[in-house]
């Protein structure tokens, strides 16, 4: 196996609301987010979240919950970076991300 190859540790789907924001506070791992799949989601009510890490023993993962109409990440531990990725596909009738101290600088 190559040094730092990453591979998909979880992938879930999740049920949402079409129209939402999603809200990230204190994200401590490397996160890609882009646009839901419309031909999966035509109705645009789903996300998925998928964790992918050099790590294969890795157990503690980010998992996304939803109130209401927000998304938030909760996050069970800060992450090595370039070592882990939190790949979010959201509908993209989420017109706003709120991004709160997405990074700790101390």
């Amino acid at each position: 196996m190559k040094q730092n190859e990453k591979h998909i540790i979880k992938r879930t789907e999740h049920s949402v609301q079409p129209y939402g924001y999603l809200e990230l506070s204190n994200v401590d791992i490397d996160l890609c987010i882009k646009p839901a799949n419309p031909d999966q989601f035509p109705d645009m009510n789903g996300a998925v979240i998928s964790f992918v890490s050099a790590d294969l023993m890795e157990k503690q993962i980010p998992v996304l919950v939803q109130t209401e109409k927000k998304m938030t990440l909760d996050m069970p531990k800060s992450f090595t970076p370039n070592d882990n990725v939190c790949i979010l596909e959201i509908p993209i009738k989420y017109g706003n991300i709120q991004l709160l101290k997405l990074y700790n600088f101390g």
